[in-house]
């Protein structure tokens, strides 16, 4: 999904005013996604009551300072898929 459209996404829930887990995956990794920090940060600053959550199997490397700066850019949850 274009950045674009997580943007029109994120306005069509604007009724939505209390606190959800927001998935940011679809289908495989989402650590596939090199953009993942921006996409953490629009969600963050746009929709504060949502916090963005990813699933992975951790099969994909990254560098630390990358997985840093997914929790510094909003992301409040990992969960490791096995």
């Amino acid at each position: 999904m274009s950045m674009d459209d997580l943007s029109y996404v994120l306005d069509c829930f604007n009724f939505v005013k209390y606190e959800l887990d927001f998935y940011l995956h679809g289908y495989g990794d989402s650590f596939i996604c090199d953009d993942l920090p921006a996409r953490c940060k629009l969600v963050s600053t746009r929709k504060p009551n949502f916090t963005p959550f990813i699933v992975t199997t951790l099969g994909y490397i990254k560098s630390k300072r990358w997985i840093e700066s997914l929790f510094e850019n909003g992301l409040g949850k990992i969960l490791r898929w096995r």
